[in-house]
């Protein structure tokens, strides 16, 4: 078999160096992802908040909404049908002093209360957002550009590889070597769509551990009526107006998600209290994770 003899060994390294491009590319998100890992070990071993997790496992939405409902839950803030949120008179103050900053704007709009979607423009709730913003993982949500990376060198390989050996001579698999013209669209493909492999940049990293946090969140609020979930979720959740997704810089514009609730999931050991990890999980320093 001559296919390392002489010419023919061109396809052989062509090979080996698209094999050690991917290679490259995993050894580069291994490298990157280092951080997070450690992070994330770290999380599992001292607790995460329920505000917080649920930001990570979600968005900026699943926090507020989360932290609303921890404080409905304690009986520190009544919600009306229309989505209205208000103090209630002589409710004890939480010790999470982020929770104490969330009550505290809801006690600004006195009587006539405040909407559920007003907490998300932040105006009003600067504090709450700043303490939240700092208890925050950490952790990259997304993955990295690495299909794009992967699609590169397949149009690369597949395209230089038989116009290499059409120009070389080297015979198609023992055929004439002409044949080599016909095979460079096919390769070309070929080795492109090798790069679905890898996760695209929109791809949400770290599923087990959101998948943990999740279950951080939902066993925090077990014990909540449907009633008020789904009163508080159609507020935070409601699809945004164009007119609005030009106008807001920070809350990204979705259509309503379905609601899952998994009562009973595994909880974590720490983070227990009013929202997140006051003392307790990551000394309320951002802290990431796995």
């Amino acid at each position: 078999m001559g296919w390392v003899n002489g010419r023919e060994e061109l396809l052989v390294w062509w090979l080996l160096g698209f094999a050690a491009c991917h290679g490259a590319i995993g050894l580069w998100c291994r490298i990157r992802g280092r951080k997070d890992r450690v992070t994330i070990r770290r999380i599992r071993q001292r607790g995460i908040g329920p505000v917080a997790a649920a930001g990570q496992a979600g968005d900026e939405r699943d926090a507020a909404r989360t932290a609303v409902l921890l404080l409905i839950k304690a009986e520190a803030v009544e919600v009306s049908n229309t989505g209205m949120l208000t103090a209630v008179a002589d409710a004890p103050e939480p010790d999470d002093r982020m929770m104490s900053e969330l009550l505290d704007g809801i006690r600004r709009w006195g009587a006539k209360g405040v909407p559920v979607r007003r907490i998300l423009d932040r105006t009003g709730f600067e504090e709450f957002w700043s303490r939240v913003d700092g208890r925050a993982p950490g952790v990259r949500r997304y993955a990295e550009d690495s299909r794009v990376i992967a699609y590169g060198v397949g149009m690369v390989v597949g395209f230089a590889m038989p116009y290499h050996a059409l120009k070389a001579e080297v015979p198609f698999f023992g055929a004439d070597p002409d044949w080599w013209l016909l095979a460079l669209w096919p390769s070309f493909f070929l080795f492109s769509f090798t790069a679905v492999v890898w996760p695209d940049e929109h791809s949400r990293r770290w599923r087990r551990f959101n998948t943990f946090c999740r279950s951080r969140a939902d066993t925090a609020l077990e014990g909540l009526p449907d009633r008020i979930r789904d009163v508080v979720d159609a507020r935070v959740f409601q699809p945004v107006s164009p007119r609005a997704r030009l106008g807001s810089s920070r809350v990204q514009p979705s259509a309503r998600r379905g609601k899952t609730r998994s009562h009973g999931g595994p909880s974590d050991t720490g983070g227990a209290g009013w929202g997140d990890d006051s003392a307790s999980s990551c000394g309320g320093c951002g802290c990431g994770g796995e």
